[in-house]
């Protein structure tokens, strides 16, 4: 039997195809600039903690990628951490993230992150938990919420 497939028997495989193939790519997305934010924040903090910028410079930078509550956690600790004992942040990666709940423009998502560090006497890498909130506004997304778990 020959049968003429029409446009209605292949649209609805069209949609599904396309839905399992974008939705990837967002999630994907999303992880490269949750990782990028946190990566600036890194090195914001960093640079500032070191002596490459001043804290108000520090600030300012951190006010362009973070929104309250955590910019004012990282402006008040800036201000206040014993630098002598802070050890260098040499890398960072997100190995696992899922997104647990999106609220208006704030997602939330848990992460594992592996940090690549330098002590005063040894490099070691640390895989630590925490809960992400990013908050979209506009085209724009920020760092809300870093909270190890």
């Amino acid at each position: 039997m020959n049968k003429k497939i029409t446009i209605l028997e292949i649209l609805p495989a069209l949609i599904i195809i396309s839905m399992c193939l974008f939705t990837g790519f967002t999630v994907n997305e999303d992880i490269d600039i949750m990782e990028k934010l946190l990566k600036d924040r890194t090195n914001i903090m960093q640079n500032c903690i070191y002596g490459e910028i001043n804290c108000s410079e520090g600030e300012e930078q951190l006010g362009k990628i973070e929104m309250y509550p955590l910019l004012a956690e990282d402006i008040k600790s800036l201000r206040q951490w014993d630098f002598t004992q802070l050890d260098v942040v040499n890398n960072m990666k997100i190995i696992n993230s899922n997104r647990i709940k999106k609220v208006f423009d704030y997602t939330t998502y848990k992460v594992s992150i592996i940090w690549d560090m330098s002590g005063l006497s040894d490099k070691y890498i640390l895989t630590e938990d925490y809960y992400v909130v990013i908050k979209k506004v506009g085209k724009n997304n920020y760092l809300s919420s870093f909270e190890p778990i």
